[in-house]
């Protein structure tokens, strides 16, 4: 495609990603976040999008001004590096959607933001369920019924070394 003769494309914005971006324009994401974001990419991998350092020779020659200037432009340019890799992240996915497919990566993706609220008992069954029609699969009932009976007789193999302990 020749982007200089490309004509320019009324884009349709998803009313919550439009929502999102427009707080996000008008009020800025909040320090927290970007800092998270900008940890979360990596821009040195292979396509290479950081900040060039600024040689040491050089550092020493500018005033304090400069320097936080400088720094200003390092950091702007940082945050468009982490753009570009996220948006070829997602791009990627589009493309070359992995051997399970987009909808398994959204599960996962549900399963990682749901186990954690968990019982830490009941994670550590769930974290190896393959999802089917149901995210943690047909019989997530029955496994939690045996993990709280073996939890069960855990506790009271407890209390009967307990109670001869004493």
């Amino acid at each position: 495609m020749d982007l200089n003769n490309a004509k320019v494309k009324d884009i349709k914005y998803h009313p919550e990603l439009k929502n999102t971006w427009l707080k996000w324009k008008n009020k800025g994401l909040p320090e927290k976040n970007i800092k998270e974001i900008l940890e979360m990419y990596n821009r040195k991998s292979k396509l290479y999008k950081e900040a060039p350092k600024l040689n040491l020779e050089i550092v020493s020659l500018l005033s304090d001004i400069a320097k936080k200037k400088d720094q200003y432009f390092v950091d702007t340019q940082n945050c468009v590096g982490t753009a570009i890799a996220a948006s070829s992240e997602a791009v990627s996915i589009i493309i070359n959607p992995s051997e399970e497919g987009i909808d398994d990566n959204r599960s996962v993706t549900r399963k990682s933001f749901i186990t954690p609220q968990l019982n830490k008992n009941v994670k550590s069954v769930v974290e190896t369920i393959i999802s089917d029609k149901w995210l943690y699969g047909d019989n997530l009932k029955e496994k939690v019924k045996d993990v709280k009976e073996i939890e069960k007789v855990c506790v009271n193999i407890k209390e009967k070394i307990s109670v001869k302990q004493t």
